[in-house]
């Protein structure tokens, strides 16, 4: 695998998915708190 491959753009993917999956936790908690 080249330095290609992990390129701004790739790692700015990979960071936006990571922001979204961190915030669909998120609101799986509030809302298991929410039915507690």
């Amino acid at each position: 695998m080249g330095p290609d491959l992990a390129g701004p753009e790739v790692v700015a993917a990979s960071e936006r998915a990571a922001d979204r999956l961190v915030d669909a936790e998120l609101l799986a908690l509030c809302e298991a708190a929410r039915l507690v």
